[in-house]
């Protein structure tokens, strides 16, 4: 009788693993039932390695990456040593197989990022793929030092952008990664968002000409810039973020900044930076954020006398320019500018009369507020009710 229990119990135990197993392969198939469409939505948010190394989880996972529309080759995500000659070989044949293995279907996102300079051919045989399969959001960010060298801006990206990739909407684009500008201008008439990173004064032209045939840009980020002059005219941009790059050199010298675009509704300034700015209307104009950093002072770089004393004044009507703003953001650096030119704070009315939100960002070791800028930034505002934010010691005080 013992042993009898004891095998009955022994079945039931090896029933309950079966039902356990099984519920496990159900719960593995309700995923691969879903329909092709909601797959490719979960592994489009991920690295295209770990897409490709799902394909062995089963038969029906075995080709599904060949149709994902999101490519995201990421050099430093690969496995293997970061510096190694061996990891770059093997990341280069990867990115070969995929684009010669993927079908014909048409690309969404392509992302090729590193930081590190890859092989320029490497780079110029994504960017054709991702043209030949009407990409629509294009990400190229080869990060480099001055240690690395630099490789030549890929012709056939200057020239296809124009010819043969209208679906294109976004371009995010590393230029610090290039030894020189392109030779012509990009001409995108489906783009809306432009993002450049490090360009240096050789492409102003470059810039300015993109920006005018790229008539439908809504949005135009340029990061880490070094430049003595900028010239933007954009009828449809809606949103300008200008991030200039840190260091002594260029806190040295002002940079003219022209915008005409009359449909901006919001703009950033930020860096390291001696604004000289000049606006066309802005009636759209609600949110402004300047960030200007503290100009450093050592042994080799010393601000001009001149250039110190037209700062304040530069900076007043630069604000004074985007007036039309309600939502007003400004650094405490910005503010301690204007806090050193006191006799024309009292002469001059507010630059935004129509503010309604004013936020100064000042950190937790400066609890002094310079009052006559806050009386110059808020008189005459035509709101009830003016909501301001500022951090002093560690606290946000809201009045």
């Amino acid at each position: 009788m013992g042993s009898k229990r004891r095998h009955q119990k022994k079945k039931r135990k090896l029933i309950g693993g079966e039902e356990e197993q099984e519920q496990e392969h159900e719960q593995e198939d309700r995923i691969s039932s879903l329909p092709d469409s909601i797959l490719h939505q979960i592994l489009s948010s991920i690295d295209t390695t770990s897409v490709v190394q799902a394909s062995v989880l089963s038969k029906r996972w075995r080709y599904l990456w060949t149709s994902v529309p999101n490519i995201h080759l990421d050099y430093d995500a690969f496995p293997g040593n970061f510096h190694c000659d061996t990891k770059k070989r093997r990341f280069a044949h990867f990115v070969n197989q995929v684009l010669s293995l993927r079908d014909a279907s048409s690309v969404f996102r392509f992302y090729l990022r590193s930081s590190l300079i890859l092989n320029a051919d490497l780079a110029k045989k994504c960017i054709r793929y991702a043209f030949r399969h009407e990409v629509q959001e294009l990400l190229l960010w080869p990060e480099c030092s001055a240690l690395l060298k630099r490789f030549e801006f890929p012709r056939c990206l200057a020239k296809a952008l124009g010819i043969s990739c209208s679906s294109l909407i976004s371009l995010r684009l590393a230029c610090h990664a290039f030894s020189m500008p392109p030779d012509e201008p990009l001409q995108l008439p489906a783009l809306k968002t432009l993002h450049l990173a490090g360009c240096c004064p050789g492409y102003a032209n470059f810039i300015t000409e993109s920006v005018g045939n790229c008539t439908n840009l809504e949005t135009l980020i340029l990061d880490e810039l070094d430049m003595k002059s900028l010239n933007i005219s954009a009828p449809n941009l809606r949103n300008l973020e200008l991030f200039y790059v840190d260091g002594d050199e260029y806190s040295c010298t002002e940079s003219m900044i022209v915008v005409s675009a009359p449909g901006l509704t919001s703009i950033k300034l930020e860096g390291h930076v001696l604004p000289v700015f000049s606006a066309a209307s802005l009636p759209c104009l609600q949110n402004v954020l300047v960030c200007l950093e503290a100009l450093s002072f050592n042994d080799y770089y010393e601000p001009d006398e001149d250039i110190l004393q037209r700062r304040p004044l530069n900076v007043m009507k630069m604000l004074e320019q985007l007036g039309e703003a309600e939502y007003v953001t400004l650094s405490m650096d910005t503010v301690q500018v204007l806090a050193n030119y006191p006799n024309s704070l009292n002469n001059r009315p507010s630059p935004f009369p129509k503010l309604k939100y004013l936020k100064l960002t000042i950190p937790a070791w400066s609890a002094i507020l310079p009052l006559n800028v806050i009386t110059y930034l808020t008189k005459g505002s035509s709101s009830d009710t003016l909501v301001g934010d500022f951090y002093a010691l560690g606290e946000w005080i809201r009045a």
